[in-house]
C-alpha cells in the first residue's frame, strides 16, 4: 500500500512542478513539459546512481529482492511516466509511438513493483535511459531559439549521440 503512496505522490509532484513552472514563468504547454522532462531525467539519474551505490550491483546479484533506494527510484519514473502519458493525451502532440513508450514503461516498472524483484536492473535501466534526456531536452530548446547552426547546438548535439550510444 504503501508503495502505491509513493507512486501516487510522486504522479501529483511532477504534474505540480508541471503547472508551477507553467505559472511562475507563463511558458507555453510544451516548454513547460520539457523542462519538467528534463527535471526528471536528472532526478532519475540521481536516484539511479544511489541505488547504484547502495546496492545490490544488477551485473551480479540479477533478480535479487527490490531494495528501499530502488523502489524510491522506480516510484519517481513510474509517476512521471503517468504525469506525461496523461500530458500526452491531454494536448494531444504526439504519436503513437511516445504513447507506446508510456504504456510500456508503466506497465515494465509497475510489474517490477508489484513482482518485488529485479529492482536492480530496472533502476539501472532508468537511470541508464534518462540521462541522455537532459541533453535531448536542451537540443529541442536551442533549436527552438534558431540557434541550430551554432557551435553551442553541435557541442549538446555530439554530446548527445555520444551518450545516447553508449
Amino acid at each position: 500500500m504503501i508503495l502505491w503512496l509513493q507512486v501516487v505522490g510522486s504522479t501529483a509532484s511532477w504534474t505540480a512542478l508541471y503547472f508551477i513552472i507553467k505559472h511562475l514563468w507563463r511558458f507555453e504547454p510544451e516548454p513547460t513539459s520539457r523542462i519538467v522532462a528534463a527535471i526528471h531525467g536528472l532526478a532519475a539519474t540521481i536516484f539511479s546512481g544511489i541505488a547504484l551505490a547502495t546496492g545490490p550491483w544488477p551485473f551480479t546479484d540479477p533478480g535479487g529482492p527490490n531494495t528501499p533506494q530502488q523502489l524510491a527510484t522506480l516510484s519517481v519514473c513510474l509517476g512521471y511516466f503517468i504525469y506525461d502519458l496523461g500530458w500526452c493525451l491531454c494536448h494531444q502532440t504526439e504519436g503513437v509511438t511516445m504513447l507506446a513508450h508510456h504504456m510500456i514503461s508503466i506497465i515494465a516498472i509497475t510489474r517490477v513493483m508489484m513482482k518485488g524483484f529485479s529492482g536492480a536492473e530496472a533502476s539501472a535501466g532508468a537511470g541508464g535511459l534518462e540521462c541522455t534526456n537532459p541533453l535531448l531536452q536542451l537540443r529541442w530548446f536551442i533549436r527552438k531559439a534558431g540557434y541550430k547552426e551554432h557551435f553551442i547546438y553541435k557541442v549538446v548535439e555530439l554530446t548527445f549521440m555520444v551518450m545516447f550510444m553508449e
